[in-house]
């Protein structure tokens, strides 16, 4: 909260990187700790809970874009953009202060207490670090992609296609509003479906619609809309369904598990928009596409 008062009204370039990299370390945070809470409080019947957690997710990404896109147009739109941004999530940083958090999971703690271990023991302590290692690869190559698309596809879209800013702000609404539609979906559909097959099917379509955009030519704005709503649909549910993923292995997912996951996904929501970034600069807007299109190629092949 107090990062983002502070960023319309800071001029140094440099301090603006390390209060943006203040709000992202928060935002890591906060991802971390509520998935792991979550598993916490209502595992192993986790999964149409935490699609409802994102979804809530979901409906703010779209909520903001649209409540700043007016401000923009103001004089000092910017700032009092960040500022009301600022103002709507400080209720929130008190919750905290009111809400107990529950007990660590007893069998957590009677893995930690544990003196002897068998051979087998080894074993089943191999496979499943290598099955949480690989979740966590695949989770930090996901979120990457998540936060870079949603952060830059408004970039994307003044630079490739020259929408105004006021339009691309409207253009990450249809992304997020997809991603927020695709969560509320997710609930029911991981009743119906294993997270197994609803991985398969949302990095296919998340990768459908990047080829839409990719093949598209920049006077093509249809299809950057539609393609960016595929987009926002398909990545919607794969973040909870990933996290219950080491279920369908016979895994009990506990609290240190969950946080080595989640804070793999921190990882690549630090890193990947970094890598975006400098390639957006060097290469152009299609660097967006391109870095997304490898990265859920490389996690399918994890998967």
């Amino acid at each position: 909260t107090v990062s983002l008062f502070l960023v319309p009204i800071l001029a140094k370039f440099f301090i603006l990187v390390a209060i943006h990299l203040l709000v992202g370390v928060g935002c890591g945070l906060i991802d971390c700790v509520c998935n792991a809470l979550a598993v916490w409080i209502w595992a192993p019947h986790v999964g149409p809970r935490l699609q409802l957690l994102h979804a809530a997710f979901g409906v703010g990404t779209f909520l903001a874009p649209l409540l700043v896109a007016p401000l923009l147009d103001l004089h000092h739109g910017l700032r009092l953009s960040y500022w009301c941004l600022a103002g709507g999530i400080l209720p929130m940083a008190l919750c905290p202060l009111i809400v107990h958090a529950p007990h660590q999971p007893p069998d957590t703690e009677e893995r930690e207490n544990k003196e002897e271990v068998t051979s087998s023991s080894r074993a089943c302590l191999s496979s499943r670090q290598g099955i949480i290692g690989l979740v966590s690869i695949f989770l930090f190559l996901y979120v990457g992609c998540e936060v870079g698309f949603g952060g830059y596809i408004a970039a994307f879209a003044v630079k490739h296609h020259g929408f105004s800013e006021s339009k691309a702000s409207l253009l990450t609404s249809v992304v997020w509003g997809s991603f927020a539609l695709g969560r509320f979906i997710g609930i029911p559909k991981s009743r119906a479906l294993s997270p197994r097959t609803m991985l398969v099917m949302d990095i296919f379509v998340s990768i459908s619609g990047i080829l839409v955009l990719i093949v598209s030519p920049s006077s093509a704005d249809a299809a950057l809309w539609i393609g960016s709503g595929i987009v926002g649909f398909g990545m919607a549910a794969i973040f909870a369904t990933a996290i219950s993923l080491p279920t369908v292995f016979g895994l009990s997912v506990d609290g240190r598990d969950t946080s080595v996951l989640v804070s793999s996904a921190a990882g690549g929501e630090l890193v990947m928009p970094l890598l975006i970034g400098a390639l957006f600069h060097h290469l152009g807007p299609v660097a967006l596409l391109w870095v997304n299109l490898g990265s859920f190629v490389f996690a399918l092949l994890v998967f």
